[in-house]
């Protein structure tokens, strides 16, 4: 009774089993002292805790049930989520990768049509230049504008104009070339104190020639036009 007395000032908590053995025997005692109220107010007492403890045991296991159903729905909503994902990133990937062969087409097929514009431009449609400061027409047009009224008469010019046309040709024309050309060997061949110059037309040389190109081209122009007035040989 001490003990049971202390547990119930103190509030301790205990179990289902300790209470169940406490009613026990406290009805033990009761029959014991011969008190019969007491010990049908412990037997009732008793009854009513196992019908508690049954009850309460009972609402754990549906509760549980409850609580296991939801987590493997939640599992399988899991499941289903992380399924969609990785299909979601899956079709994300193929549509990148559909984009970027598309825009590697578009790109291919814009650069072509641009480099076919620009050959077109440049040879025109009967393959010939049409462009360029080394067009055989502009060139033949710019030396008649520069020759005048005062040089048409003139030999030295003459001959100029027929060794710029057979220039224009491709004809190979040996001159003589000072120490400024001689940075340019790879494109020339030296031979003793003359260079056997084979001169491109226009149509010969790229729309993209490098710095390199073009200032031998202009080098060797100047060189010519100084040379047929005075010592040029047509080969």
């Amino acid at each position: 009774m001490a003990q049971l007395r202390h547990k119930a000032v103190h509030r301790i908590r205990v179990t289902v089993n300790r209470v169940r053995q406490y009613l026990l025997d406290a009805e033990r005692l009761m029959t014991l002292l011969q008190d019969e109220a007491a010990s049908k107010q412990l037997a009732l007492l008793r009854q009513n805790a196992e019908l508690a403890t049954e009850n309460m045991k009972t609402n754990k296991d549906l509760l549980e049930t409850r609580a296991a159903k939801q987590v493997r729905q939640y599992a399988d909503r899991i499941i289903e989520l992380e399924r969609l994902q990785h299909a979601a990133v899956q079709e994300m990937l193929k549509e990148d990768r559909a984009c970027q062969i598309s825009a590697v087409a578009l790109l291919e097929r814009a650069i072509g049509q641009h480099s076919q514009h620009a050959l077109e431009i440049y040879y025109g449609n009967d393959g010939k230049v049409s462009e360029g400061p080394f067009d055989a027409e502009s060139s033949s047009d710019a030396g008649e504008d520069l020759v005048g009224d005062f040089g048409r008469n003139d030999p030295a010019i003459d001959q100029g104009a027929m060794c710029r046309e057979e220039w224009m040709e491709g004809d190979e024309v040996t001159l003589e070339v000072s120490e400024e050309l001689e940075a340019f060997a790879p494109f020339v061949s030296i031979h003793h104190e003359q260079i056997s110059v084979g001169l491109q037309t226009r149509r010969d040389i790229p729309s993209s020639a490098g710095g390199a190109e073009a200032e031998l081209c202009e080098i060797i122009q100047a060189r010519f036009e100084e040379c047929t007035s005075s010592r040029c040989c047509v080969g």
